[in-house]
């Protein structure tokens, strides 16, 4: 199968060499015969037949050598090399010109190996990296021994300059093998294990310095001029500033590498020198191409003024560091006439002195926002002893294949806070930030905090939080702020968001002022500021400032406005208003001042807010037709609802499910007299939020679960609550007893033995002087109690029917006749009373005549009786009830179930003469009640 001996003729030409983007030492094996030239197949390749290449193409030694995959035929294959052959020829194998194989060889040899230090401090320093084939590679910690530290150094020093030329792609991988120097190696190739290192996924890149370090830095407050100084070791040296070495091409190669232009102009600086080994012990012939001052060749003998003078330049360049909104954005360094970003991983330490060096504050605020990746201008940034900005810092460029993110940062001294709404230095506390207003959250943040904001605003120090809380524009709020006692400004604090919902919070201070007209949208206009009220003067409005001041009230558009004459004694607001912008509110156009006519401004605007419910003293609260959100709803705001529906206050606020997710929906805050005078927006009611809906006490009426006693309950809107028990006092007693429809309190009766305990939501709390039972309803919670009881005359318990289970069908037989009795007692006593009220000459029917003919009175009295309970019903004070179509009777006991009564109205009465009770069917229409008793 081996060729034993292979000859060649004259007309066969014999060549080996690497397939390779740079045709070095490094890439596929390939034989060239006869003009065919194919790859070899790794079929018994090992590392001797690699040796045997390396060697052949003047390569030095094998460093590594795989198999992999072939498209095609090869011609060399079974190749195997004794290692001391001076060619692959030489060796046994297997030849063809169309070999089938699969896979062929790739070999790196010990020239192609090369090493750096990328991204360093100056020379000789930074990450390091290994040439293997045509990639550069990082080195990774876990691969380095420091024996390994003096060969990578010297290598760096030696390096082939036309190999330093050379473009090499780069890997991201870490290099795939251990490094193990001995101590005779000079080269890196020769530290290059076959041991394959694993898990370097996540390893950090390795990052050396060698003792032959030396650093440029030009020396002053300018990043492009300066003294020239060489820094080694912790050691400061003068470059020399003699005439001899000190020229226009090396300046011009200190302005490049320092990333400023070229000179200006260069000059030698004499400053009194007293250590004659503070000046640089070389001094540098550079030539136009120069990268590094370091790279320059130097001079062999130093002239005889080399430790007189101090070298120094001027260059053409600025380098100027900049935020792309002045203090917040995306990080822009400009340098030789360019301008790009940095990358966020090598400035991301320094934000504090980039914001303080920009005047933007010395804290750093924390973002969500992160730029994708890409190519940067600049990789890294290193500052040293010397720097005093970071303009002075030693900037790495970025290469073609270099991705990263770029750097952008938030600076404390962006951020400016503000009171949203209508009045001045008081509202929902906001926070300026990245081109959006955020809320704060509503939390314990300390005095300090809000004395700055105050007095950044010049509104003087906090009053207090208030309890009410607006709206917040956006779902990303402030959690956490933090001041010290001296703070002034929210530029000075330490400031943290969260992507939260919470409720905002209302900040008041001492410069507070708002201004109202003295109805909701019209009337006579006030200032209220730190309890008192000042007049504001007519002078100097126009329709513009009250257009401001009509929408600021939520009243539409302007009206009219006029001057206005009282006979009430005010002070004027010291201060004048004229609207030039678009400004936020009327205080914005604010004019220090003081007006000279003295008198009153009265304006109308076009519009005043509606407020209503959606049924009689109980329901949704509507503003303008529009639901109200439960969002910052208090019980101020339902007692005011109630009061401007005349239906007196409110008992408590209901939570109603059923807002639309899709639906805008009124958010009102902030307490007034009027509710149309509150502060609102309109936005979706949000997730966990209801509608608002109001009980007032005008829809409250009393009833029993007996004819005049029993236990009390209360009704209200579409409730009916038990109530928790109390000992009430006589004059309670008396009203709830005349609220039920009842003769006055039974003082002998008390309350019945029951072992039922429940829990109760409704208490009473009433006033020594109250005037109507219904005020004294509250929404007082009680636990495990037997509920209420009040007893009054006419009380009458009905006791369920009870028999033996031998005899239940003759009482089922009783009951029949007692009904039948029952209804003819009562046609008959209704029959009679009807010729009685026919004989009178008012013809009026009083109530209980009706409870008769209904059938819900048992009792028959005089006519006498009749007339003077009359008289005093009629003759009852408003103020001890709320109006008729308000106000209810008391239920009676139907067939064990409760039921409204609806009493008649006296004034209705002589308004509709009663001529015949049998002219209608309606009237002669009676309920009879049933009860079943032994």
């Amino acid at each position: 199968m081996y060729d034993i001996c292979f000859c060649l003729s004259d007309k066969v030409t014999v060549s080996v060499s690497f397939e390779a983007i740079t045709n070095r030492c490094y890439g596929f094996v390939y034989v060239e015969m006869n003009d065919q030239k194919r790859a070899v197949c790794s079929n018994k390749w090992g590392r001797a037949e690699s040796e045997v290449v390396c060697g052949e193409l003047n390569c030095g030694h094998v460093v590594s050598h795989e198999q992999r995959p072939l498209q095609g035929k090869g011609i060399m294959d079974q190749v195997s090399c004794l290692g001391n052959e001076t060619s692959i020829w030489h060796c046994r194998a297997m030849r063809s010109l169309s070999i089938a194989c699969h896979n062929k060889v790739f070999v790196v040899c010990s020239e192609s190996v090369d090493v750096r230090l990328k991204d360093g401090l100056g020379k000789f320093n930074g990450r390091l990296e290994i040439l293997h084939g045509n990639m550069w590679m990082p080195v990774s910690k876990e691969q380095w021994e420091d024996v390994n530290l003096d060969v990578v150094c010297k290598q760096v020093g030696r390096r082939n300059s036309r190999r330093a030329l050379e473009k090499y792609s780069t890997d991201s991988k870490n290099f795939p093998y251990r490094l193990q120097c001995n101590k005779n190696a000079v080269h890196i190739s020769e530290c290059i294990t076959e041991n394959a290192t694993t898990s370097l996924l996540d390893a950090k890149p390795l990052e050396i310095t060698c003792k032959e370090h030396k650093l440029l830095i030009l020396k002053g407050d300018d990043p492009c001029s300066g003294l020239v100084v060489i820094e080694k070791k912790d050691q400061t040296y003068w470059l020399s500033g003699s005439n001899a070495t000190w020229n226009q091409e090396s300046a011009n190669v200190v302005c490049q590498e320092k990333h400023c232009g070229n000179a200006s102009s260069f000059y030698a600086s004499f400053l009194n020198i007293t250590n004659q080994t503070s000046v640089w012990d070389q001094s540098y012939n550079c030539s136009p191409g120069a990268k590094s001052l370091f790279d320059c060749e130097t001079h062999l003998e130093q002239p005889s003024d080399h430790n007189s003078s101090i070298a120094a330049v001027k260059c053409s360049e600025k380098i100027t560091i900049s935020l792309q909104h002045q203090c917040w954005g995306e990080v822009s360094i400009c340098m030789d006439g360019k301008c790009g970003s940095v990358c966020q991983e090598s400035l991301s330490q320094v934000y504090p002195d980039l914001c303080k060096s920009l005047q933007c504050g010395e804290k750093v605020v924390k973002t969500s926002k992160i730029l994708p990746k890409t190519n940067t201008t600049i990789k890294r940034l290193h500052q040293t002893r010397h720097t005093t900005n970071l303009t002075q810092s030693i900037f790495v460029m970025s290469e073609e294949h270099d991705i990263c993110t770029p750097a952008y940062v938030v600076c404390s001294g962006s951020l400016k806070p503000k009171l949203s709404g209508v009045d001045r230095c008081s509202g929902n506390l906001e926070v300026f930030q990245e081109d959006t207003w955020l809320s704060v959250c509503k939390q314990d943040h300390s005095k300090n905090v809000h004395n700055a904001i105050c007095q950044e605003l010049q509104c003087g120090e906090e009053v207090e939080i208030t309890q009410d809380t607006g709206p917040a524009p956006a779902n990303t709020r402030f959690s956490n702020l933090k001041c010290n006692r001296n703070s002034q400004s929210l530029s000075e604090c330490e400031v943290s968001t969260a992507n939260k919902a919470c409720k905002a919070a209302v900040l008041k201070c001492t410069g507070w002022r708002k201004m109202r007209t003295l109805n909701t949208c019209s009337g006579p206009v006030l200032v209220y500021s730190k309890g008192q009220r000042s007049a504001v003067a007519v002078e100097g409005w126009t329709e513009k400032e009250g257009e401001r001041l009509c929408l600021d009230l939520q009243c539409g558009g302007f009206k009219s406005l006029k001057g206005h004459n009282t006979t009430e004694k005010l002070l004027f607001w010291n201060g004048s208003f004229r609207c030039e912008n678009n400004e936020t509110n009327i205080w914005a156009c604010e004019k220090p001042t003081p007006p000279s006519e003295k008198q009153q401004l009265f304006i109308q605007c076009q519009d005043t807010p509606k407020v209503s419910l959606s049924e009689n003293c109980h329901g949704l609260v509507k503003i303008d037709g529009i639901e109200v959100c439960n969002s910052f709803w208090n019980m101020e705001m339902s007692h005011m609802v109630c009061q401007e529906q005349n239906c007196s206050n409110a008992i408590t606020p209901t939570k109603t499910i059923g807002a639309k997710s899709n639906a805008d929906y009124y958010h009102s805050y902030h307490f007034h007299h009027e509710l149309g005078q509150c502060w609102r927006v309109t936005g979706m009611c949000g997730p966990g939020k209801e509608l608002v809906s109001v009980n007032c006490i005008g829809s409250v009426w009393f009833s029993t679960d007996q004819r005049c006693g029993g236990q009390l309950k209360i009704s209200y809107g579409d409730k009916l609550e038990r109530v928790c028990p109390m000992d009430f006092s006589s004059k309670t007693s008396e009203d709830l007893c005349r609220a039920l429809d009842c003769n006055g309190h039974n003082q002998t009766l008390r309350t019945r033995e029951s072992t039922e305990k429940v829990n109760l939501e409704m208490s009473f709390k009433c006033e020594q002087n109250h005037k109507d039972i219904r005020y004294c309803v509250t929404s007082k919670s009680c636990t495990g109690v037997r509920p209420a009881e009040i007893y009054c005359n006419g009380y009458e318990y009905l006791q369920p029917a009870s028999s033996p289970p031998s005899t239940a069908g003759h009482y089922e037989w009783l009951g029949l006749p007692i009904l039948i009795v029952a209804l003819i007692i009562s046609i008959c006593i209704v029959k009679k009373f009807k010729k009685t009220s026919l004989s009178k000459k008012e013809k009026v029917l009083s109530r209980k005549a009706a409870e008769i003919e209904s059938g819900d009175y048992e009792e028959v009295h005089s006519d006498a009786n009749e007339m003077e309970e009359l008289d005093k019903r009629t003759s009852r004070s408003p103020t001890e009830s709320l109006t008729a179509e308000q106000a209810r009777g008391s239920p009676s006991l139907t067939n064990g179930k409760e039921a409204k009564a609806q009493p008649l109205n006296s004034e209705h009465l002589e308004d509709e003469p009663y001529d015949d009770i049998d002219s209608g069917p309606e009237v002669t229409q009676t309920n009879a009640e049933i009860h079943q008793w032994p």
